[in-house]
């Protein structure tokens, strides 16, 4: 499960992406049996929402009170 949370002073510098990006890779590399991995976002929050997506993260859409996101590592 992913979680990251960055500094509201930093909002809209992309870090956010970035993050995640690095966060996949140094699981792809050093825990290469890790298949898929999954977050978790509050619907109001938009921008997580969108870096999810934009990272190619797919929606589960059974949970209602939150957003769940999932991705495989190994394809």
């Amino acid at each position: 499960m992913i979680s990251y949370l960055v500094d509201p002073q930093y909002f809209g510098k992309g870090l956010g992406t970035r993050l995640l990006e690095l966060g996949e890779q140094k699981l792809r590399t050093e825990f290469p049996q890790i298949s898929r991995i999954f977050g978790e976002v509050v619907p109001s929050n938009m921008p997580s929402v969108k870096i999810f997506r934009k990272l190619g993260y797919q929606e589960d859409t059974s949970e209602q009170s939150k957003l769940v996101f999932y991705k495989n590592l190994i394809t």
